[in-house]
């Protein structure tokens, strides 16, 4: 059984259980014919409910236990109130909205309750209706501090009993009723829906909603009623205004005046209902105290005129007081007063009872508010996020209900550029345009899979310092914390030194004619490169558009086809050639049929959109990268692995080239949907 303290946020206003709720008939019984030995229903046996679903659908009304799927209640109503609303009444236990409406799911076997633009909204109190987006909003706020908040779905009764197996339920009003337990079905059923087991338990089950509930009378667990038709029986509900103690009695604000016969009524209230009253005695106390009781229940009507009831059933929940919502950072502790000052926000007190969320295995959770002071003390930064009770409203002072503190990670900045200077002294490393990096004994180096040739990975700073005056080209990429924003010092937590093969030259083109005696392609940017043995001309086999030799080149060229190539060289050894042009011998190359419908792009990019993954080049052709397109990275060249790496290089100024395929999505404007891209500095 869970607890639930009213000094609790998941406290919000309590449940309103389903009671039994009848029709009128014409007699309305004296107040003498209710004394403490009246019956309001009568018992029924499973074989009376048999006989009277296979004579004509009925009415009931089903409350479950807190947990599992056995009927505690079921209770026949009369055939009068067939026509009246169905509903379900449940603790909800997650949200989803979709266009034009949306679920509850509830604690009933994830029952979901439906909801849409015409579904009406409304509370218990006096605040009445509310549009869809505040009660979704509250109910989402509840959830979020581990509450479950229960609500009553309401529709327009079917012409016939929904079908057991469909699982269907639209609400056309939507009551939210603060935190419950009740789990409650009314609808209309017919023979379909029961289900009797001639051998064993249960003695059957009764399916709604497609869900099954077991029906065990033998074990005295499950008690079947029939309601009295001499019995006029209407709901109530409000808050309490006044308590009789000498006639056992109390008044609803603007409703009537309901009487509690000992050994009859039942009061709803367990042990660790904190938030539900067991007597009138004790709702009495709690109005004398300044706080303001909800009731809900079923009465027999006595009188009309003035409108008196005795009650069935009833609950009694004290409102908890306001709770707030807090969260910021924390500027500081005051270990005496047990409280903590939030930079932008109020004074949040730690009591005996203050749940503060803290895991041992979780470093980053404090879970005392020496700990708090200690962190502060040490220079980090401590958020908190919780809920409390609001203690005085001119000061802002809450008394947290539940806690978190939580050490905030320093500033972390990605960082990539060429090492323009080393100085291991002071284990730092400069970057071409001012970024210093340093290095510590804590900083991982080499992370990641950066490269399948492992002599391009230096592992210390003494090597990166060779390399440098060497004459060699060493890239620095990682990720660290920022020590000083304006002269912009990174202490690195990971880092991976690259050595650039010397002089490599990415290339990509449409290519224009092949010489095979001279082993070159041309491209239609004058760009001539050579193949030799050494080079790796990547393919793949299963792709009918990729080319494995310049051979198959020059016959797809003289089939009329476009071939366009990609790849990575260096500068041709003089006297190989006397063509003149850019001259390059191919590292590594691929070769691919352009095929039908698919266009070539190349130019600079002048545009990034986040959120629509394009970019736009110089000529005004938008490309969109999707989840099949394949952006080509070449490790040692100046190509960029990824579209955020893009966006986020664009963004700080660096001027990016962009070439590749794409397939026409529109031709005004020229959008196309990217194949394979290829991304360069």
């Amino acid at each position: 059984m869970e607890n639930f303290s009213v000094r609790k946020v998941a406290a919000s206003l309590g449940c309103v259980v389903a009671l039994l709720f009848g029709t009128a008939c014409e007699t309305i019984p004296g107040p003498d014919e209710l004394d403490e030995v009246s019956q309001f229903s009568t018992d029924l046996s499973l074989m009376e409910l048999a006989n009277t679903l296979e004579a004509e659908a009925a009415r009931v009304e089903i409350a479950l236990y807190r947990q599992g799927v056995v009927i505690k209640e079921l209770e026949v109503k009369s055939q009068a109130s067939l026509t009246d609303d169905e509903r379900v009444e449940g603790r909800v236990v997650a949200v989803e909205v979709e266009e034009g409406g949306g679920y509850f799911v509830l604690n009933i076997e994830d029952l979901r309750i439906g909801f849409d633009e015409n579904t009406q909204f409304s509370t218990r109190d006096e605040e009445g209706s509310i549009d869809t987006e505040t009660a979704l909003t509250r109910v989402r706020a509840a959830l979020a501090t581990n509450a479950f908040p229960a609500i009553e779905a309401m529709r327009p009764a079917p012409a016939a009993p929904q079908a057991p197996d469909d699982e269907t339920f639209t609400a056309a009003y939507i009551r939210l009723l603060g935190e419950g337990e009740g789990r409650v079905l009314e609808m209309n059923i017919n023979r379909d829906n029961l289900e009797r087991n001639p051998e064993g338990f249960p003695d059957g089950w009764m399916t709604l909603l497609a869900r099954e509930f077991e029906i065990r009378i033998r074990e005295g667990i499950t008690r079947l009623e029939r309601e009295r038709p001499d019995l006029v029986k209407e709901r109530f509900g409000g808050e309490v205004e006044e308590v009789f103690l000498d006639r056992q009695a109390f008044a609803i604000k603007d409703g009537p005046e309901v009487r509690i016969i000992p050994g009859e009524t039942e009061i709803r209230y367990e042990d660790g209902d904190n938030h539900r009253l067991p007597s009138l005695e004790a709702v009495k106390q709690a109005l004398d105290e300044g706080n303001r009781v909800f009731t809900a229940g079923v009465g027999v009507v006595v009188s009309e005129d003035p409108h008196r009831l005795v009650a069935i059933a009833v609950v009694f929940e004290v409102e908890p007081p306001p709770v707030k919502h807090f969260d910021g950072q924390v500027e500081s502790v005051d270990l005496d007063d047990s409280t903590v000052t939030l930079v932008e926000g109020p004074v949040v007190r730690i009591t005996a009872e203050t749940q503060i969320r803290f895991e041992a295995a979780q470093t980053h959770l404090l879970g005392s508010l020496e700990a708090v002071a200690e962190a502060l003390e040490d220079g980090k930064i401590v958020m908190t996020a919780g809920a409390g009770v609001v203690v005085e409203e001119g000061l802002l002072l809450l008394e947290a209900v539940k806690i978190v503190f939580v050490i905030r990670s320093p500033p972390m900045k990605e960082f990539r550029g060429l090492v323009d200077e080393v100085n291991p002294t002071d284990s730092t490393v400069t970057l071409v345009g001012g970024t210093t990096i340093r290095v510590t004994a804590e900083t991982e180096i080499s992370f990641g899979a950066i490269s399948a040739v492992s002599d391009h990975r230096l592992g210390s700073l003494e090597a990166v310092a060779e390399a440098v005056e060497a004459g060699r080209t060493v890239v620095a990429a990682g990720i660290g914390v920022v020590e000083l924003e304006d002269t912009l010092v990174i202490e690195a937590k990971k880092i991976v030194f690259v050595l650039e093969p010397p002089h490599l030259i990415a290339f990509h083109g449409v290519v224009e004619s092949v010489n095979l005696d001279a082993h070159t392609f041309t491209l239609k940017n004058g760009t001539v490169v050579r193949v030799n043995d050494e080079t790796v001309v990547w393919f793949q086999s299963a792709d009918v558009h990729s080319l494995r030799t310049l051979r198959a080149v020059a016959e797809a060229l003289e089939n009329g086809r476009v071939v366009v190539a990609a790849g990575v060289g260096k500068p041709d050894p003089i006297g190989v050639s006397n063509a003149e042009g850019v001259r390059l011998l191919a590292v590594k190359v691929a070769f691919y049929v352009v095929a039908p419908g698919i266009q070539h792009f190349e130019g600079t990019v002048v545009g990034v959109d986040i959120e629509d993954r394009s970019f736009t080049l110089d000529d005004d052709t938008v490309v969109r990268v999707v989840e099949g397109t394949v952006i080509v990275h070449h490790n040692g060249d100046e190509s960029i692995g990824s579209f955020d790496a893009v966006v986020r290089m664009f963004n700080s100024g660096v001027r990016i080239k962009a070439a590749g395929l794409g397939l026409l999505e529109t031709s005004d404007p020229l959008v196309l949907i990217a194949v394979a891209v290829v991304f360069r500095v």
